[in-house]
Order: structure tokens, then sequence, then C-alpha cells
């Protein structure tokens, strides 16, 4: 199926006005969330991402790389977590 220039744009026109949604509704969220929520929710959404990146849509070599970057970026959030926490 061929996408045309005309239905791209209107594609994308869309996406950003979900994306400004998102934006205003994560302003409102964490101007009243904790920093520990904060850190709990971005957790969370690690665990999922990591299950997802064994995903059959890339080839199995980006498969392990992706993983470990996000794996990477959850140890690092650990050890924020833990400062935060003694501080």
């Amino acid at each position: 199926m061929k996408i045309t220039k005309e239905s791209a744009k209107a594609w994308k026109a869309e996406y950003d006005l979900i994306n400004a949604m998102e934006r205003e509704e994560l302003k409102a969220r964490l101007a009243t969330e904790t920093v520990e929520q904060s850190i709990r929710a971005y957790f969370a959404m690690c665990q999922l991402a990591t299950s997802l990146a064994a995903s059959t849509d890339v080839p199995p070599e980006l498969q392990e790389m992706r993983e470990k970057h996000i794996i990477g970026l959850t140890d690092k959030w650990e050890r924020l977590a833990e400062r935060v926490k003694n501080v």
C-alpha cells in the first residue's frame, strides 16, 4: 500500500495533536506527583519496554543491543532512586 504525501501530512498532524495533549497531561501530572511516584512510574515503563525489546520487527542483533540499552537505563534510574532516598 502506497501512502500519498497528503495522507502522510494528515497522519503527522493527528499525531502532533495527540503528542501536544499528552505533553499537557504530563505537565499537569508532574506538578502534583512526588519524585518517588515519578521514579516508580519510570521503572514500570522500563519493565514494559524491556519486555517489548524482544520484538520481532528488528534483526536479532539489534534486539540484544536495544535490551542492553534499556537495562542500562533502568540501572541508572535505580541508582538515582537510591540517592534520592538518601537525601
